[in-house]
């Protein structure tokens, strides 16, 4: 049950913004004016980005900045728990 959840978590929010690639184009244009950070987003920062492309068309204002922090937090707490859980195999724990 524990790997599914994982497997969610890592591939929901790409799919998310896969999703908004596909069926909102101009929202995603307008939060990026070049290929690279989306891409870069997309492999490293994926709740950072979904969060980027929902507040970005209006600016990134007031609140906007206190989700964008969360999802950066998030991010890093995927990143980091999975280091974590991995410590055993890399003989660290």
């Amino acid at each position: 049950m524990g790997c599914n959840y994982a497997v969610l978590a890592i591939v929901g929010p790409r799919l998310v913004l896969v999703a908004f690639w596909l069926f909102e184009p101009h929202r995603f244009e307008a939060a990026f004016q070049s290929w690279l950070w989306p891409i870069l987003g997309f492999l490293l920062l994926p709740l950072t980005t979904v969060a980027y492309v929902l507040v970005a068309p209006n600016g990134v204002i007031g609140y906007d900045w206190v989700w964008l922090i969360g999802a950066f937090v998030a991010d890093l707490g995927l990143q980091g728990g999975s280091a974590y859980g991995n410590r055993q195999r890399m003989g660290m724990g």
